[in-house]
């Protein structure tokens, strides 16, 4: 239904189905005609006054939410329940926050190594004692370095495992063994003896990732 009502000088036109000069029912047919008639009623050379406040509401207010923002009390439990999960949020955050544990530093034993080693050059120079001292400790770095609690070298499987872990081919990883074993069974270690048996264990610590 279409209206026109006098005003002033010019006159004020209501329409009841504003939609029929939306696009899609002005190529629309049926609807089309009704468009074209009440668009001529409109007169030619002068301002023509378009409203469509109560449609969308001032401009800027396209939001859904805006049926929440218009009234206070809905406003008013919007901000609470945004605060509330907020707050839920936080205090919950915190409540299920594990405890980091602190983790002190292993110690530095190289100079304790050092001391022992040079006490016994001075109580005889005893190499057998000297190399059991460095197995003991290059296998005390495997241990940690590699996580092997339960290291036994003497095992197949923890051999290839250590080859694995440290990128050294499997033929070094059972020639150190051996160099360990003898060092470690050997009635006598000889000053060259034990010689190699350092520059293999400082091989295995510059080779291995």
């Amino acid at each position: 239904m279409l209206l026109r009502v006098p005003h002033g000088r010019g006159h004020i036109y209501l329409c009841s189905v504003p939609l029929a000069f939306s696009n899609y029912f002005v190529l629309q047919p049926r609807t089309s005609n009704f468009a074209f008639a009440a668009l001529t009623y409109l007169p030619t050379g002068r301002t023509v006054w378009w409203d469509e406040y109560q449609k969308q509401g001032r401009r800027g207010e396209q939001s859904l939410l805006r049926v929440l923002f218009d009234h206070e009390a809905l406003r008013y439990a919007t901000y609470l329940a945004l605060l509330g999960a907020l707050l839920f949020v936080v205090v919950e955050a915190r409540r299920r926050q594990r405890i980091i544990p602190v983790l002190r530093p292993l110690p530095n034993t190289t100079l304790q190594f050092t001391r022992t080693v040079a006490g016994l050059y001075r109580q005889g120079g005893s190499h057998g004692l000297i190399a059991e001292k460095k197995i003991g400790l290059f296998l005390e770095h495997l241990r940690a370095r590699y996580h092997e609690p339960g290291l036994d070298l003497t095992d197949d499987a923890t051999r290839e495992r250590l080859a694995q872990k440290s990128g050294i081919p499997r033929p070094e990883i059972d020639a150190l063994v051996r160099r360990l074993n003898f060092a470690l069974t050997a009635p006598q270690v000889s000053d060259a003896e034990l010689l190699a048996l350092s520059k293999a264990i400082n091989s295995f610590r510059q080779a291995a990732a």
